[in-house]
């Protein structure tokens, strides 16, 4: 966006391929508009990942005052029902997996809904891998960092809106009017999901096990992510984060029977005698809780 206006910046012509091997193809483009010249040099690799770097630099010699720039990566709003955004550093708990409303046009999320703190950021909302997609396949954007965006913290880093029959995934590489006047450069990649046909059968051989997570034999026995065939007495070490682990339907209730069930109500036991429910605060007696 320039002066108020916005503006679609085209690809001008075709890539050149300056590399041609068989696990790896390395490419560069240009564009130009909005008083911008964009150039892009990376690559795609046998797994179907794209690494890019892109740089925005003024066209003319003059500095360039920019409203807003972004990224959009549009999907077709029927394979783009689920949501996956997780924190940086291992902070799992600052994420998001949800499904899109399916009614609704406009916003439909942003980083900024996960709070500014779950970034971990000092500026803005930057959260390294977004995921947008359905059952059958999808997108994984993700980068290391933030370097050549320009960043606010009024701003969501990312966010996704439905415009018509499209969802759309955006990155706001300019988030507030910023005087452009050196070359930026920005890094960042994408990978299809899957990136090529699955196997017959995958679901049932796909597993999880990396030897974390794991809830140990105390948990049901033989270990959360040991599951015992109830019918033929196998072993299976390892757990399948994608489908239950049985390709039998009437095995799933017994099997996730033991996450879904409610937690005990906490009790505590006061100074004066009789146990009693704890209260809905935290409790303030001088006993442990039990």
């Amino acid at each position: 966006m320039v002066d108020g206006k916005e503006q679609r910046i085209p690809p001008a012509g075709g890539l050149k391929y300056t590399e041609d091997k068989p696990w790896r193809v390395a490419f560069e483009g240009q564009a130009t508009g909005a008083g911008l010249m964009l150039t892009s040099k990376g690559w795609i690799e046998q797994d179907g990942l794209v690494y890019n770097e892109l740089t925005y630099t003024p066209a003319g010699k003059d500095p360039l005052r920019v409203d807003a720039l972004r990224i959009e990566y549009p999907f077709a709003a029927e394979r783009a029902e689920s949501l996956l955004c997780i924190g940086p550093g291992g902070n799992f708990s600052s994420r998001t997996t949800a499904l899109l409303p399916a009614d609704r046009q406009g916003r439909l999320w942003g980083t900024l809904d996960m709070g500014r703190p779950g970034s971990l950021m000092a500026v803005g909302s930057f959260f390294p891998l977004v995921w947008l997609g359905n059952e059958q396949g999808g997108m994984m954007w993700w980068a290391d960092n933030d370097k050549g965006w320009l960043p606010d913290d009024e701003v969501s880093a990312h966010d996704v809106f439905r415009q018509g029959k499209a969802v759309v995934l955006r990155n706001h590489i300019i988030a507030k009017p910023a005087k452009l006047d050196v070359a930026r450069t920005i890094a960042f990649s994408y990978n299809a999901s899957p990136f090529r046909p699955m196997p017959k059968n995958w679901r049932r051989t796909m597993g999880s096990w990396d030897g974390t997570f794991s809830g140990g034999p105390a948990f049901d026995g033989i270990g959360y992510k040991v599951r015992k065939d109830a019918a033929t007495g196998a072993v299976t070490d390892g757990w399948n984060w994608l489908t239950p682990p049985s390709v039998k339907p009437e095995q799933w209730p017994a099997i996730s029977g033991p996450s879904t069930r409610p937690a005990p109500t906490p009790r505590c036991r006061g100074s004066s005698g009789p146990t009693r429910r704890a209260p809905a605060t935290a409790c303030s007696c001088t006993r442990p809780c039990r």
